[in-house]
């Protein structure tokens, strides 16, 4: 069936699967990203207190051990997206979501039957969290697929929303269900894509579509988005991953004792999805180079912040970072959905973690090597804000590479319903 504005009509099956698959990826993926406040916990618990004399509970070493904890961490999320993306190109997301589930509830599970002995606990969580790490982006992998199966013009809304026992067993169940959601007509939405894209190729193109949809991934690699993406992914990412790993060690230095300005940053982070309407305007109305420019200047506040040895001003820089660290994803996902496709979708996205991963390696001997040269993590940050520049050289390519070619920008995808609805009405 097709509507007046010459779209495809989405049923209330595709739109179930999109409501339940975005919940399930809010609800328990990566929520290890509020690491803070879970550091906090794990010192409370006594985890790595060993390491560290009675007078010091919170000595240096065992902050390099928490940090080191979060990099591994990190690490087997990246690399656990290289393998799943690529499986979910040929899999499809129902299996993805199975695994998701199954892996992500056995890790709550894991972490909720811990005895609390700092000899046993850490080794228990590190299990978790690993396990944990591939089932939350086994679940975030589908959920990125799910802009693919509504009409084009929601295609960012669908991207910016979607990037303890009985909390485990009600993740198994949603997963479940989601799995069982996803069989039918969103399947078929896919595959519908698919063969869109494959033909799109072999055709005349119209200088309003992607110009990439349809190529093999070889033909992808050597062109100027995908620079972009792994340029800006790798820098980012790394930014990130490194802030909320480095973050409790920063403001326990600053005098934060009573985690009083952790506990805020903790309850900041999950505000970003009340920002999903700005997200998608930025989006729609800028197109991706103005986004990813106020995700760099969105960047640079909270890195500077990083650098001023103000505990106040810090809440300065949580703000701005939980507003990045959301408008980075939905954009930058958004940008990789868009540019490239359904047909490639998983795999360009398994090279991207790959490179991300590679580079997450080096949180833990940044932390290190920056404690050795200023005894403290001023190196370190210095060196997350040089990340900065390589990501800002990289945005004004692609923004004079979307002046020739408009087809490749969000805003145009989002406006040509509106365009065809009036030529149907002028005829």
């Amino acid at each position: 069936m097709a509507t007046s504005n010459g779209e495809d009509a989405r049923g209330l099956r595709e739109w179930v699967t999109v409501v339940l698959g975005c919940s399930v990826t809010f609800l328990f993926s990566y929520f290890f990203y509020g690491w803070a406040a879970m550091q906090a916990i794990f010192e409370a618990d006594g985890v790595y207190k060993e390491v560290c004399p009675d007078e010091e509970p919170l000595c240096s070493d065992r902050g390099s051990r928490m940090i080191f904890l979060f990099s591994v961490e990190n690490t087997v999320i990246c690399f656990a997206g290289t393998v799943l993306g690529i499986a979910i190109d040929h899999y499809g997301p129902v299996a993805l979501c199975v695994l998701g589930g199954m892996l992500q509830g056995a890790g709550l599970l894991l972490m909720g039957v811990g005895n609390g002995d700092p000899s046993t606990t850490a080794d228990t969580l590190f299990f978790a969290f690993v396990m944990s790490g591939i089932g939350g982006t086994a679940l975030v992998l589908q959920s990125l697929k799910l802009a693919f199966i509504v009409a084009p013009r929601h295609f960012a809304l669908v991207m910016a929303t979607a990037n303890l026992r009985s909390y485990a067993v009600l993740c198994f169940l949603l997963s479940m269900c989601l799995a069982a959601s996803w069989h039918g007509a969103p399947s078929a939405r896919l595959s519908a894509a698919n063969r869109k894209e494959s033909a799109a190729a072999t055709s005349e193109a119209d200088g309003l579509c992607p110009r990439l949809h349809g190529l093999t991934v070889r033909q992808q690699l050597p062109t100027i988005e995908f620079a972009f993406a792994v340029t800006f992914m790798v820098t980012q990412v790394f930014r990130s991953s490194a802030y909320l790993g480095v973050i409790k060690y920063l403001l326990q230095g600053l005098g934060d004792d009573e985690n009083v300005y952790m506990q805020i940053l903790t309850i900041s982070l999950p505000a970003s999805p009340l920002l999903v309407y700005l997200f998608d305007m930025s989006l729609k109305k800028g197109g991706f180079a103005f986004t990813f420019f106020a995700v760099l200047l969105l960047g640079l506040t909270w890195n500077i912040t990083m650098l001023l040895p103000s505990l106040p001003l810090q809440a300065l820089g949580f703000a701005a970072f939980t507003n990045f660290r959301g408008l980075l994803f939905a954009s930058f996902f958004t940008f990789v959905g868009h540019s490239f496709g359904n047909r490639t979708f998983g795999r360009i996205n398994a090279l991207l973690w790959f490179c991300t991963g590679i580079l997450s390696l080096l949180v833990h001997p940044c932390v290190e090597i920056s404690k050795q040269w200023t005894r403290d993590l001023v190196a370190m940050n210095i060196f997350m804000l040089a990340l900065c520049f390589p990501a800002l050289l990289m945005t004004v390519a692609l923004s004079f590479h979307l002046c020739r070619n408009p087809g490749g920008d969000i805003n145009v995808l989002s406006s040509k319903p509106a365009e065809a609805a009036e030529n149907t009405a002028a005829a």
